[in-house]
């Protein structure tokens, strides 16, 4: 029987060519040694090649950077004793959260975590309360404070600006270190503490106006504020590893220490401030007085040695002032420009027999208190009544005559038109008024002095030369009369002397700005005159054995008063200035030399002491009181 054959290109099925499968293993293999080339090349890369990569990754995610704080510099008196220093305080943390489920969030902690969270509670407790002095439920509250919503607070301030003695007696205490209670693991991260430097004022008022205060880390008035930049330093850094406990001991760390800030040397005499401190703040209380000050400064210098305000406030204690009387944290003395009053005659005077419109013992009439003078569409008047009088120049200083000293500055200066006037508003330039002291203090106010009505307005020219129509600050006022006495030469008027770096080299600031204002005889014969005010209020403002020379002042601004008067000892060659100022709402408290008189005299007599100022000699034959109207002849007075 013939064989039969399969039909050519019909596949038998369950078969292959065997040609066909050894093709197909063959790709396979080859797949499978591709694979096994990458991956192994790849192992290679991950495990040796990326590995120090990785690990700097890693490393990097648990670094951690902490700025590091500088110390603030102080602020220091004349004679280096200490205003203002930072301690570095810290505030101590805890985290209610972590510690109900021993250090991990209790939302996601396991019931025996939970179950140590109240052990940990219980344990420090008494160790918190003993080291702070907080009251035992006080601290457990504290601990487990909760949100408005029910759950635990994930941050809580125990306490601020504690020593860091106290962090360090929580951390010593066996609770925390050793591994009892049955909690088996260190407590340290239970209560945690973040830098937070206390500025402190050991002097308390003292000179608190001028120094200021410090809010959040940056100086908030003041000095403070002033000098914040100065005072504040250069923050550092420290870049660390880090776990969920914190810092890893032994690990590397990078540190960029901070620069602390410079320490500055003020010219303020605290022993000086702090009795005249105590004197306005009892004038104040006893009158029932909104405000006052006083200032006290080195004629030849211009340095101020006292700037004291009433009322102060204590700086350690600044929260509790901003609630009670945030007015009191201000500095009314160079931020509320005044009108300075009568003081002004100083200024107008000494121009007038700089420019030889009069000597001091020129005659110039003057009308009744009746008939006052014309200005404008006014009648200017003084304040007390009288006849006609032939005044001396001397007799319209020592009797404050306002229509006296209007008569004086039109014959000098009015007279002659637009060009005397501008005589008139050059010699005030140069006296500083209208322009910022450069003291330092930031808020300086100088207040209006009126150019533009000046040359514009008969009116403003007259009131002006009596002390009304303008505005000052006390320490521009005290600097332009300080001119006055200082042999006619204005002294810039300062108050910081030096600032010592942190590297303990300290440089003095650059000499203050002086110019000559009048000629030296005219500072003479004005010291002469206004020695004689202090003759007819002797018991008052006088100092036995001192000659002195002031002269009072009272404004009334819309029927508010300021009272005030400015003197300089001694008068034959001024070492010092004091200028005391009053200032009281719809008020009838009387004249600059009732209010601020006795004030005056107290701070004089001190002053007098403190600095060494000797008895004037032959004080005897300058209590003669010259002429004060023509006529008269002198008359001992003291």
């Amino acid at each position: 029987m013939s064989e039969r054959r399969q039909p050519s290109g019909v596949r038998v099925r369950g078969r292959a060519p065997l040609a066909s499968t050894a093709g197909r293993i063959r790709i396979l293999l080859l797949a499978l040694a591709v694979f096994f080339s990458v991956a192994g090349a790849r192992a290679v890369q991950f495990q040796v090649i990326d590995a120090s990569d990785r690990a700097k990754e890693a490393a990097q995610a648990m670094k951690v950077t902490r700025e590091l704080q500088p110390l603030r510099g102080s602020l220091l008196d004349r004679d280096g004793k200490i205003l203002a220093f930072t301690e570095a305080t810290v505030d101590l943390v805890v985290h209610p959260n972590i510690i109900a489920g021993k250090g991990t969030d209790v939302t996601k902690a396991s019931d025996a975590d939970k179950a140590d969270g109240v052990k940990i509670v219980a344990a420090f407790v008494p160790v918190i309360a003993r080291c702070t002095g907080l009251p035992a439920d006080q601290v457990k509250a504290k601990l487990t404070e909760k949100a408005a919503d029910g759950s635990l607070k994930p941050y809580v301030k125990l306490m601020t600006q504690v020593g860091i003695e106290v962090y360090n007696c929580i951390q010593a205490d066996p609770v925390t270190d050793a591994r009892r209670n049955g909690i088996g693991s260190s407590l340290n991260w239970v209560v945690t503490k973040e830098p937070n430097p206390r500025r402190i004022y050991p002097m308390n008022t003292v000179a608190s106006n001028v120094l200021g205060y410090v809010s959040d880390g940056k100086g908030g008035a003041g000095l403070e504020l002033g000098l914040d930049a100065t005072l504040t330093g250069t923050a550092g850094q420290e870049i660390y590893a880090s776990s969920r406990n914190g810092k890893i001991p032994l690990a590397d760390s990078t540190i960029t220490p901070a620069t602390n800030g410079a320490s500055v040397t003020t010219t303020i005499d605290s022993g000086m401030c702090w009795q005249a401190q105590q004197l306005i703040d009892k004038q104040r209380a006893d009158m029932s007085l909104e405000w006052g000050f006083t200032v006290v400064m080195e004629v030849k210098t211009g340095k101020i040695l006292c700037l004291a305000d009433t009322p102060s406030f204590n700086g350690n204690d600044v929260a509790a002032v901003a609630k009670s009387n945030p007015a009191a944290l201000s500095n009314p003395a160079i931020t509320a420009p005044f009108e300075p009053g009568s003081t002004m005659k100083m200024l107008t005077l000494a121009t007038v027999l700089d420019a030889g419109g009069a000597t001091p013992d020129s005659i110039t009439h003057v009308a009744s208190y009746a008939d006052g003078i014309k200005s404008g569409n006014n009648t200017i008047r003084d304040s007390e009544q009288h006849g006609e009088v032939d005044y001396t120049t001397r007799g319209i200083l020592v009797n404050s005559s306002n229509q006296g000293v209007i008569q004086l500055a039109r014959s000098t200066f009015s007279s002659k038109g637009a060009a005397g006037k501008q005589a008139y508003i050059d010699y005030m330039t140069a006296f500083g008024l209208g322009q910022k002291s450069g003291i330092g203090l930031p808020g300086e106010n100088p207040g209006v002095f009126p150019v533009d009505k000046i040359l514009k307005d008969s009116y403003t020219m007259d009131s002006v030369a009596f002390g009304t129509s303008l505005s000052v600050n006390a320490v521009e006022m005290a600097a332009a009369v300080n001119a006055v006495a200082n042999d006619g030469v204005y002294v810039a008027p300062s108050i910081i002397a030096s600032t010592t770096g942190p590297d303990g080299v300290a440089k003095t600031v650059p000499a203050p700005v002086t110019r000559r204002v009048i000629k030296s005889t005219t500072s003479k014969d004005m010291l002469g005159m206004m020695e004689n005010r202090v003759l007819v209020s002797y018991p008052v403002i006088g100092i036995p054995g001192v000659r002195t020379a002031a002269k009072t002042g009272t404004a009334r601004m819309n029927n508010d008063l300021v009272m005030s008067i400015m003197g300089v000892a001694p008068a034959e060659d001024p070492q010092v200035l004091v200028y005391t100022v009053f200032f009281q709402k719809d008020s009838h408290a009387g004249a600059g030399i009732k209010v601020a008189g006795p004030v005056y005299h107290d701070i004089m007599s001190l002053a007098i002491q403190r600095y060494g100022i000797m008895p004037s000699a032959n004080a005897d034959q300058y209590c003669m009181l010259q002429p004060l109207q023509a006529g008269e002849s002198p008359k001992k007075k003291c």
